[in-house]
């Protein structure tokens, strides 16, 4: 029996990295290698449907203090060709796992956010967290980083040549495409007779900052009639409910929740927009993109300047500044780009492409 290659997460609600994963996971499959799904509990890769070929080892919910241990028995066990592990808690676990294993696996760690961003309201964490990236990358046989972006921070975080980071565009554009977006998407400001729809998607939580999109939306909502989706879960569900109510747009404001397929909604905005403070990529931009939607932006670290090549696909703005959002969802309206030359740069981050250049890194 072949060894399967391995992709391994720590649960720690980040349905953006897990749906990189099994991406990933879907163009292994496709290309004949068995695939393990290894998180530390169960819920990570559950939420998406699963490819055919892959299977789900769950290390279970006793080991979230101690990953690395629980990993480096599945190690032990499954004797993996490759290990994949995301997000930096993900990637610090798989290298103590094999050393602690003595694994001979190939072991490609990748970071999926600007880390000085996301820590730098916890400067001791930040500097543990340099600390750590220091002293056990260079064991991994490769280092991934999903953005230039995101391998210029590092690099500046820890002193590593940032020549030792590769840089991938994450899998994000899946070969039925078309099959998604064509697929229904039920919601009452879809309707004929509605105004043009906004689109935002993303964990509710304070890192994608929907709080200033609200701001914007409200802004534009007195000028001009338009509604506003925003797909997603995160614990800061009632507080946006609550500000949409104060901000006198709650009529014109959906929250459907988490849906498995964003692209069926993406295809029906007039406009999609991404908020957020910091990213790793952006990966909901591109998605709107391969559906030929306009997108509009903040320049948030890193990702949306590359995608939307220096502002020329979309409008990019300050973060955290309703004013400059709001100006911008106004020009990618009014000005959009192109539906071919969005979808032709959103194939740079196929399927095809991550899965051919992981794959060499992963097998040798």
């Amino acid at each position: 029996m072949t060894a399967p290659i391995a992709l391994f997460v720590i649960h720690n609600n980040a349905p953006g990295i897990v749906r990189v994963l099994l991406n990933l996971a879907q163009g292994f499959c496709a290309a004949g290698h068995p695939v393990d799904l290894v998180e530390t509990r169960p819920g990570s890769y559950e939420l998406f449907s699963l490819p055919e070929g892959a299977r789900v080892v769950t290390l279970g919910a006793d080991t979230e203090r101690e990953p690395a241990r629980a990993l480096a028995k599945y190690l032990e066990q499954s004797a993996p060709r490759g290990l994949l592990a995301a997000g930096h808690p993900g990637n610090m676990a798989a290298l103590r796992a094999r050393d602690f294993a003595q694994s001979k696996t190939r072991l490609v760690v990748s970071t999926h956010m600007t880390l000085s961003s996301f820590l730098k309201g916890s400067p001791p964490q930040l500097a543990r967290a340099a600390q750590e990236i220091r002293q056990r990358y260079p064991a991994a046989e490769a280092r991934v980083a999903v953005s230039r972006g995101v391998a210029q921070d590092l690099a500046g975080l820890t002193g590593i040549p940032v020549q030792q980071f590769e840089v991938i565009g994450n899998p994000v554009v899946p070969p039925d495409l078309e099959t998604r977006a064509s697929a229904p998407a039920e919601h009452s400001f879809f309707a004929p007779d509605q105004p043009p729809v906004l689109m935002a998607c993303g964990r509710l939580a304070p890192q994608k900052d929907f709080v200033t999109l609200l701001h914007a939306f409200a802004a534009l909502r007195r000028s001009r009639p338009l509604k506003l989706i925003v797909l997603g879960e995160g614990p800061e569900r009632q507080r946006l409910e609550g500000m949409a109510q104060e901000l006198g747009v709650a009529e014109d404001v959906g929250f459907p929740g988490f849906v498995d397929n964003p692209f069926a909604w993406m295809r029906r905005a007039r406009l999609f927009v991404l908020s957020s403070v910091h990213e790793g990529l952006g990966n909901v931009l591109i998605e709107a993109m391969a559906c030929g939607t306009p997108v509009a932006s903040t320049d948030c670290p890193s990702g949306p300047r590359e995608i939307l090549l220096e502002g020329k696909l979309g409008p990019l703005c300050p973060v955290r500044n309703p004013e400059a959002l709001a100006a911008a969802i106004q020009r990618g309206l009014d000005s959009p780009a192109a539906p071919d030359a969005l979808r032709q740069r959103a194939r740079d981050f196929s399927f095809d492409r991550a899965r051919e250049r992981y794959l060499k890194l992963l097998l040798g």
